[in-house]
């Protein structure tokens, strides 16, 4: 964003700042006079400052100038009363620090508001922008505005759904072989976020929707085990969430395992264990059970909302 003027613009506005100083100085000689023959007990007289009260070039308008600071070291005191005091013509010099989508400007600038003084910079801003102090708010010396680039949209991400590994537990092979039976393969999840860009950055996004656009496939192995053992008959590795289950008790929804069947849920973070009945489905997106608010909280916060399981029936 450009914000220095061309030599003849820059020219000018120096003309009108000197002006302006000028004008601060009679203003101040005037004043000084006024209260030396006031305290000698003369009869005040009019100081006539006319000859110095065009403060501005009418054909400059509103201006802004970068590097106040270095106008200050340039022009010394006179500078500092030129962009403090209001002139005697139709605006003052004053000096401001802008801060325009985070980068600082310090500039001079005859602007009267904010308003002004972003137009004189080329910003227009939008209604979904942000501008501090508003547009109509006078300005001062040493007045700071900030103008922020604000947008928001929505941003699709696509994400793999890893697959879950099912064991089985056979006596048709030995103890302790395994054989898979099928390869697992990773499904794919759709999540919808609306995002908040402040500018140009991501400044937060929330969460809108989340839809699965291809199941996950489970692998599924055999493992042997002893003929006449009583062990488990299968076992499942993946994520667990809660949800408001059906009624209330140690329950849980599972994508395939039948309804009654009792299942051991093993936090693989603590090693602690509950065990819950499958009385309904889901869930659908990866994750390998959804347990009840009671049979979660057994193992984990609800505030955690997913943990790491081991499942065996």
């Amino acid at each position: 964003m450009a914000l220095r003027a061309r030599r003849v613009r820059r020219l000018r506005i120096r003309k009108a700042i000197e002006r302006s100083t000028l004008t601060v100085v009679a203003l101040a000689i005037s004043s000084s006079v006024f209260q030396w023959q006031t305290a000698a007990g003369e009869r005040p007289t009019r100081v006539d400052a006319s000859p110095v009260s065009e403060a501005t070039t009418p054909d400059v308008g509103v201006w802004v100038m970068e590097g106040a600071s270095l106008f200050r070291q340039e022009a010394g005191p006179l500078a500092e009363a030129s962009a403090s005091a209001p002139s005697a013509g139709t605006s003052s010099v004053v000096a401001v620090r802008a801060v325009v989508m985070g980068k600082v400007h310090d500039v001079l600038t005859n602007a009267a508001t904010t308003g002004e003084l972003l137009s004189a910079m080329g910003i227009t801003p939008d209604a979904s922008d942000r501008v501090l102090p508003s547009l109509r708010t006078p300005l001062h010396p040493g007045a700071s505005v900030r103008y922020d680039r604000l947008f928001t949209g929505t941003r699709r991400v696509r994400r793999p759904i890893p697959p879950t590994t099912h064991t089985d537990y056979v006596s048709t092979l030995a103890p302790g072989d395994v054989r898979w039976v099928q390869s697992g393969v990773a499904g794919v999840l759709l999540e919808t976020y609306r995002v908040h860009v402040v500018n140009g950055r991501v400044a937060g996004k929330d969460l809108l929707d989340r839809r699965v656009l291809r199941e996950a496939v489970p692998a599924v192995r055999q493992v042997g085990r002893s003929a006449t053992s009583s062990g488990a008959h299968g076992e499942q590795v993946g994520e667990a969430s809660w949800y408001d289950a059906p009624g209330t008790g140690f329950t849980a929804a599972s994508p395939w395992l039948p309804f009654g069947t009792h299942v051991t849920v093993t936090n693989l973070a603590t090693g602690e264990s509950v065990v819950v009945v499958i009385n309904d489905r889901g869930p659908f997106g990866g994750r390998v059970i959804d347990l009840s608010p009671e049979a979660f909280s057994a193992l984990a916060s609800l505030g955690a909302g997913v943990m790491q399981v081991r499942l065996t029936w």
